[in-house]
């Protein structure tokens, strides 16, 4: 959604996917930096597992994306621009703004790779802000602050890589000792009955691929 908002903010898609047609040139660029908000959301709620640990809150943050796009569906079917620029910067500060509040939670919370998520979040809300205060007036508007966003984004995109190779580390060692813990006893520390069956299958395969003999020496002890 990012490649698309920037293809169409800095006129690539104009000149060469649609040219001459300015009446889609009119509503693309809103229409992409909603879609590119929204999904920023929807992809909060699936990196912090919010339907698992925050029923509540993911249902106010699925709701509001949803929102987003409804709107901005909305200004275009009633042919009103002036509504859906407003809308679009509105809503992609409002985005913004709750995703660093998504990423302050994250951190309060102790969730996996938190600080990378909200570190990622703040940057991309920096250079959001300067953007959008520059296109308002309220900041000079120049080269820095116009691609502010895209400055943001790019270090936010980052970020986020190293918290989802971070949150990949702590699944994978998770797993791992899942799959220990599942094969071994925890006295003994010896394989249990499952790693056996699971073992001994390939044993079995191979010998039987062979046509080689099996032998199995089975030991019960007690009182140990």
């Amino acid at each position: 959604c990012f490649i698309a908002m920037n293809a169409c903010y800095t006129g690539h898609g104009f000149a060469f996917v649609w040219p001459e047609r300015p009446d889609i040139q009119r509503f693309v660029i809103v229409a992409a930096i909603v879609m590119y908000a929204a999904s920023g959301l929807w992809f909060a709620r699936s990196f912090l597992e919010l339907a698992k640990h925050a029923p509540r809150l993911n249902r106010w943050v699925r709701g509001f994306a949803l929102a987003g796009v409804v709107a901005m569906a909305l200004c275009i079917a009633l042919d009103n621009q002036q509504a859906a620029v407003l809308l679009a910067f509105t809503y992609l500060s409002s985005v913004t703004a709750i995703m660093v509040a998504l990423g302050a939670y994250a951190v309060v919370v102790r969730r996996n790779a938190g600080i990378y998520f909200f570190a990622a979040t703040l940057s991309g809300m920096l250079g959001a802000a300067a953007t959008t205060t520059s296109v308002w007036g309220l900041i000079p508007l120049n080269t820095f602050t116009y691609h502010g966003i895209e400055f943001g984004i790019v270090l936010e995109a980052t970020l986020l890589a190293l918290a989802i190779t971070q949150q990949m580390g702590y699944e994978q060692t998770a797993r791992l000792k899942a799959e220990y813990l599942a094969q071994r006893d925890p006295l003994t520390g010896l394989y249990n009955r499952r790693a056996f069956l699971d073992l001994s299958q390939v044993a079995w395969e191979q010998s039987h691929h062979n046509a080689r003999p099996l032998s199995v020496l089975m030991l019960d002890i007690d009182y140990f």
